[in-house]
């Protein structure tokens, strides 16, 4: 199933990418876009 992602969660990635963090989250939408940059660490509450 192709989805879109949310501007908030775009721009939340994009500022864990640049700063190296990972993004603590219950929120499912950073799966997919971690399947999509290997980089971006998820860690799930």
């Amino acid at each position: 199933m192709k989805r879109t992602v949310k501007l908030a969660d775009a721009l939340i990635t994009a500022t864990a990418l640049e700063h190296g963090l990972p993004i603590v989250t219950q929120d499912e939408d950073y799966d997919q876009i971690a399947r999509a940059h290997s980089a971006l660490r998820v860690l799930k509450v």
